[in-house]
């Protein structure tokens, strides 16, 4: 039966990140936006390919976007990637990481308008090939 339930949390779990991603309103009004990219992140065999795409409200700037690659069974973190004044998306394949892992995608966003500053997160589960 535990089996069975372990899917319904996993999505849970996923649709509660992305509500934390697009969450208040920033000062001055309007959101700023982090989402992974369509079809990202995808299973590579022995990793993952992973798009990431932000877009700031008007007067803020997406400062860095750092992607992390979580094992599944034991919280380990296997690769992580920063990108610093990214464009509109950025985009990374981790490799080397072993087939039939399942794997946390978590990605970080910093936006800032002069001294403010908001934060976005996501995540996503994926098993390589």
């Amino acid at each position: 039966m535990r089996a069975a339930v372990r899917p319904f949390l996993l999505l849970g779990v996923l649709f509660a990140f992305v509500a934390i991603a697009q969450s208040d309103p920033v000062p001055g009004g309007g959101y700023n936006q982090l989402d992974f990219g369509k079809g990202s992140p995808s299973a590579t065999k022995g990793g993952v390919d992973v798009t990431v795409t932000d877009k700031p409200t008007a007067g803020w700037k997406c400062t860095e976007i750092t992607i992390r690659i979580v094992r599944a069974s034991d919280g380990q973190t296997l690769d992580t990637a920063t990108f610093s004044n990214p464009g509109a998306s950025v985009s990374k394949s981790f490799t080397g990481l072993g087939n039939n892992v399942t794997l946390s995608v978590a990605v970080s966003a910093t936006f800032q308008s002069g001294t403010m500053f908001d934060f976005k997160d996501l995540e996503a589960m994926v098993v390589t090939q």
